[in-house]
């Protein structure tokens, strides 16, 4: 019996033995298949492994796209300049609010803002979008015309684009205040963003602080930093601010003022009274920016800087194509050989 009790495990013996032999096999060929799966998921760098490559790209972008989208409920998506957007309708004045918001708003005119003395003409914009070049055709074709204050046809000025009751505007000289006149036609003077929020970032700390002032949506505009996130919130908001009241906007052009002039109803022989000039101002050193340094700084903004960019029907890499480092800014809008015969 002990015979056959050796014989049995003899042959238990040998039968695990087999079975671990044929486990470890069936492992090894598991282990080869997936191996086999993973590299051919990879690819062997062909087209089809570029394919994948590049659809994974193409998602990521849409992907980041969305990510930089402003939510609608987004100080990027509403922000406005403007003091008196949401004036107070309590109180005893509650009636006389209601109907006359609008005259709060702006310096343009409206028959609700009663019997005020009316200038023909305002172009307004953010300020380094030309308009230095364009109170200087004016004044040169012989209208009347004052920038940043106000003169007999109008005034070419960024700081009334909104309305200051107390009448203390930024930059106004002591002749030729605007006082409680209002103007009947305004044009809304636009310029590329990159160009414009660039040369914003040599604003002076009293014309920040005006701007701060008039966009209280946003706290502490006049002090965000870095400057150049400053210039493109206030490019966003002053310009949307803009476009809630302007009569027809204007992409600068050698031809601009020509425009301007005869659709506020001027005289068109004077509109297209032939200008050659030069106008020279100090260039002003600063950065020069591209779309990438815009989302590096405020994703938000510049997603919506950019939206507004196309509607105004600018090329958006026009002004994006020189890259980086400093840049001396022989402004285009201060040196501009005019000649402006349309006709």
């Amino acid at each position: 019996s002990w015979l056959r009790i050796v014989v049995l495990l003899i042959v238990s013996v040998t039968a695990i033995v087999i079975l671990n032999t044929a486990s470890s096999n069936a492992s090894v060929a598991g282990n080869d298949a997936l191996i086999n799966v993973e590299f051919d998921d990879v690819g062997d760098g062909g087209d089809e492994g570029d394919d994948n490559n590049s659809n994974n790209s193409d998602r990521q972008l849409e992907s980041e796209k969305v990510r930089m989208k402003p939510r609608k409920d987004s100080d990027a998506w509403n922000a406005t300049a403007g003091k008196y957007w949401n004036l107070s309708e309590t109180g005893e004045n509650k009636q006389k609010h209601k109907l006359h918001n609008r005259c709060w708003w702006s310096r343009k005119y409206f028959k609700e803002c009663g019997d005020v003395y009316v200038l023909p003409l305002l172009v307004t914009g953010v300020g380094r979008s030309g308009t230095h070049f364009v109170a200087n055709s004016f004044k040169a074709k012989g209208l009347e015309f004052m920038h940043e204050g106000s003169g007999i046809d109008g005034s070419v000025s960024w700081v009334y684009a909104v309305n200051e009751p107390s009448n203390r505007y930024v930059w106004e000289p002591s002749r030729g205040k605007l006082g409680g006149r209002r103007f009947l036609f305004v044009a809304h003077l636009v310029r590329h963003p990159l160009k414009v929020i660039a040369s914003l970032t040599t604003f002076e700390k009293h014309s920040w602080r005006y701007i701060a002032q008039h966009t209280p949506q946003v706290p502490y505009l006049g002090t965000i930093e870095p400057v150049e996130r400053r210039a493109l919130i206030h490019w966003v908001t002053w310009n949307r601010m803009i476009e809630t009241y302007a009569d027809k906007r204007y992409k600068l052009s050698e031809k601009v003022p020509t425009q301007i002039c005869i659709d506020a109803g001027f005289l068109e022989d004077k509109c297209h009274r032939v200008v050659v000039s030069r106008i020279n101002t100090a260039p002003r050193e600063h950065d020069v920016l591209t779309w990438d340094d815009l989302f590096r700084i405020d994703a938000e903004y510049a997603y919506m800087a950019k939206e507004m960019a196309i509607r105004y029907g600018f090329d958006l890499d026009q002004e994006d194509d020189r890259g980086g480092g400093k840049s001396r800014n022989v402004d285009e809008t201060n040196n501009f050989l005019i000649e402006v015969d349309t006709e």
